[in-house]
């Protein structure tokens, strides 16, 4: 039960700061995705297209990613922007506790509790409440824009508005669940396991060095395709099925799955181990 009143503490203590970042990543959102709107309208009127599109085709306008260019390959290198930045968003959305744990309402806490271990335990739930609420004001801004512009709920990509938004045609069309897995759930698998890693590393380095951890993470991952850098099963333009230069997802769903379970076992020993309680505040 008091786990509850904590949880609930923290709820009102950062609503206001919680809900206007989520109302700017609403705007934000609604706001490139009318980048989308634009490409598509442009293409309808060259002929180029004859519709515009699904709710998958403007998630994939953020999640598809960039195809990998090999180093040896002269060609032009895109990075995948509007990918990294709702990455980073999310990350420094979700290390509020990890950045904000000196603050005179945590130290109270824990001594409240008179268990570390319990405070972190409910902070990490927290972390992940507000990562399900930032996951769903991404959808929601999305859904908003497609209401909007009448752009069709339907459970398949238009490959055609594919090619033109992404300047690249999939060699093999895909199963519908494909398209769902790898721009729905991929990502959200991508943000979860970085928040682990996040957390982690900040037991060790402190709330910055967990954050900019992360960061680099994500920057590999726009910039080269291993199954080893966690943020390439959350672009669909990295998968092998699609690209020549792409990663095997089962292989990287399995490496993500065991970056998480390590970190998480990592960062529970850590908060058993390591005194995160400063000794001039042992009296707060």
């Amino acid at each position: 039960m008091k786990y509850i009143r904590l949880l609930a503490g923290d709820m009102r203590c950062s609503a206001k700061r919680t809900g206007i970042t989520l109302a700017l990543c609403f705007v934000v959102v609604w706001l490139l995705c009318l980048g989308y709107g634009c490409a598509v309208e442009k293409a309808v009127q060259m002929g180029i297209i004859s519709g515009k599109g699904t709710v998958w085709n403007v998630a994939a306008y953020f999640m598809g990613g960039t195809k990998y260019v090999k180093m040896e390959e002269v060609q032009t290198i895109q990075f995948p922007i509007l990918w990294g930045l709702l990455y980073l968003a999310g990350l420094h959305l979700v290390c509020d506790y990890p950045f904000h744990m000196a603050e005179k309402t945590g130290m109270v806490q824990i001594l409240s509790l008179r268990s570390q271990a319990g405070w972190w335990m409910e902070k990490l739930i927290w972390t992940y409440l507000t990562l399900v609420a930032y996951v769903g004001t991404i959808v929601l801004s999305i859904c908003c824009f497609c209401l909007y512009r009448g752009i069709p709920f339907s459970s398949g990509i238009d490959l055609q508005v594919f090619e033109w938004t992404h300047v690249y045609s999939p060699a093999v069309p895909q199963s519908d669940f494909f398209w769902q897995f790898h721009l729905g759930i991929g990502p959200v698998i991508v943000l979860m396991v970085l928040t682990c890693v996040q957390m982690a590393v900040s037991q060790i380095t402190g709330p910055m060095g967990g954050f900019f951890c992360a960061v680099f993470l994500v920057g590999a991952s726009m910039a080269y395709a291993s199954p080893w850098l966690v943020g390439n099963l959350g672009m669909v333009l990295r998968n092998r099925n699609v690209t020549d230069t792409g990663i095997d997802s089962l292989t990287a769903g399995y490496i993500n799955g065991f970056i998480a379970a390590g970190c998480l076992i990592f960062w529970f020993a850590a908060v058993k181990i390591k005194d995160n309680l400063p000794k001039e505040r042992e009296e707060v």
